[in-house]
């Protein structure tokens, strides 16, 4: 057998260098220590049940159980169908635990054993065991799947032959290779958190989200800071990365904070794309419903006859749209609520709301709608086999992803139902008065930067206002998009008196509506000195 790679070259070396250090910003934030604690949550709860007093005793019920909780058994709808006839059935449970255990606990070769365990147990795959031995051992083995060759194709630079980016290792000495050449990028990751294989996968994770193009046409995360957002690029990885995993986002912050811009953008960037199609942008508002949002009926006239039609609305119609594409490359749909929160959330989607979870999108959760159409069932597509009959439900695909915004700071909104909140990731947003925005504003509206300081902090002074009062607080604050223009100034000081006379003042006015003396003399201050 010949390894792939013995050394990394100065190049890669450097490559690697740079990459662990956007890793090492990453996984200081709240959600990269909840990602890296994920699995090694999943890697303890995997190695208890397989552990060689488990083994001796396991029976189908628990082995069905533990391939459910398997991250390989994701891409199957009918995990428990799978593990009982494609598992359990050509193998026997015997055979099953016999075969485990001489993997994980016999002192032969790695690529032998993987050879062993390959050719005796059918339907246990590269997924399955790589998985299996990379939880029991995350010090020794590593996890091998789609994602791995993903990063490796983009940032490898040959670190394996080219026919490990092209499909799934076949033996065990491909996976050895891979082993190897992987331990090659840890050791060099070390300095930047990355310990074992484990720590390895999760940098993998955020590594394996495109930071950048260069066609003009893709659209991903430089980009977006490109276009204006002031935000480190850490954060925005963190945000695609809820996407990803939750499915569902929630940009929550203070007016003028830029919520749906950047919902919009955030859109972009996880399809590849701008504009897109798969982008589809809706406002929820109080007089908004289930019948405008999902399914209801609607006047028609047909050659002059009035009645009633059910008409699906924009969410069922970007449900339909993300099904047919599933099997794509380029698959993702990405729907954006405005004001998420200004309707009534858990009556406007309904049994939506129960499918909107990451771990119910799959066909065996689906749910019947409230209105019903008759040419939903078709029995063309029921496959008795595996008892999956199509009767006229539906479930949200795993391709489909939901961003909303929220203004905290509307009085007249309610507080969200705490059961939309649980199937919801939530991002805040805060005002940004930074050397980004003075460099964006300076260069792109041609503000000095002199005048730029002194309008950061007179709204920072404000904000500071503003969070300490007790009737208020953080969530009232002013935001930077009031301060951020897109066009050229050409009298910095007239701009900034108009901006706080017709956009800040009025908001004060309704902060402080019992108290317009005080609204008053903030909007003063705002402006006391600034043309000297």
């Amino acid at each position: 057998m010949v390894v792939a790679v013995k050394s990394l070259s100065a190049e890669q070396k450097s490559n690697f260098k740079e990459y662990g250090k956007q890793f090492q910003s990453q996984l200081r934030t709240d959600f990269g220590i909840s990602v890296l604690k994920e699995k090694r949550d999943h890697v303890k709860h995997i190695q208890k049940k397989l552990s060689v007093e488990n083994l001796t005793n396991m029976d189908s019920e628990v082995f069905i159980n533990l391939y459910k909780e398997m991250w390989a058994s994701r891409m199957w709808h009918k995990k428990s169908w799978y593990a009982k006839n494609k598992l359990i059935a050509p193998n026997s449970m015997k055979k099953i635990c016999l075969e485990l255990k001489d993997l994980l606990y016999s002192k032969g070769r790695i690529s032998e054993r993987y050879d062993k365990i390959n050719k005796n147990l059918k339907g246990f795959g590269p997924s399955i065991i790589s998985e299996i031995l990379w939880c029991m051992f995350p010090e020794k083995y590593c996890l091998w799947n789609t994602r791995s060759r993903y990063v490796l194709a983009e940032i490898g630079f040959g670190i394996l032959p080219d026919k490990f980016y092209k499909y799934s290792i076949e033996n065990g000495g491909e996976y050895f290779e891979c082993i190897q050449a992987l331990e090659l990028i840890k050791k060099e990751l070390e300095e930047y958190g990355v310990k074992d294989f484990v720590d390895l996968d999760t940098f993998f994770d955020f590594i394996s989200y495109p930071q950048s193009s260069e066609d003009g046409v893709s659209y991903l995360i430089d980009d977006i800071i490109k276009d204006g957002c002031f935000l480190e690029k850490s954060e925005l990885v963190t945000m695609i990365k809820i996407l990803e995993t939750k499915k569902n986002l929630i940009l929550q912050g203070p007016p003028g904070t830029g919520k749906t811009w950047l919902a919009k953008r955030l859109a972009y960037a996880l399809i590849g794309y701008k504009p897109d199609p798969g982008v589809t942008v809706v406002q929820f508002h109080p007089n908004f419903s289930y019948e405008d949002f999902v399914r209801g009926w609607r006047p028609v006239n047909n050659k002059g006859q009035n009645s009633l039609e059910l008409v699906d609305g924009p969410f069922l119609n970007m449900i339909e749209d993300a099904k047919n594409y599933q099997d794509e490359s380029n698959n993702k749909f990405v729907m954006v609520i405005e004001e998420i929160n200004r309707g009534n959330p858990a009556s406007i989607f309904g049994e939506m709301l129960t499918l909107l979870e990451a771990d119910k999108r799959y066909p065996e959760e689906a749910l019947l709608l409230s209105y019903p159409k008759s040419d939903d069932v078709d029995n063309d597509f029921v496959d008795d086999s595996v008892d999956d009959v199509d009767d006229g439900s539906v479930y949200i695909p795993e391709n489909m992803y939901v961003i909303g915004t929220m203004n905290v700071a509307d009085r007249s909104i309610a507080m969200m139902d705490l059961a939309l909140r649980r199937r919801f990731g939530f991002y805040n947003l805060k005002p940004i008065f930074n050397k980004a925005w003075k460099d964006w504003v300076h260069n792109q509206c041609g503000i000095d930067i002199k005048t730029l300081d002194d309008i950061g902090k007179r709204l920072e002074e404000l904000n500071h206002t503003i969070e300490q009062d007790t009737l208020l607080g953080p969530h009232f604050k002013v935001g930077h998009s009031y301060v951020t223009p897109n066009y050229e100034v050409d009298n910095p000081k007239e701009w900034f008196k108009q901006v706080v006379h017709s956009d800040i003042g009025p908001l004060l006015d309704e902060y402080w509506v019992e108290d317009p003396k005080k609204a008053k003399s903030e909007k003063d201050k705002l402006l006391r000195g600034f043309d000297s």
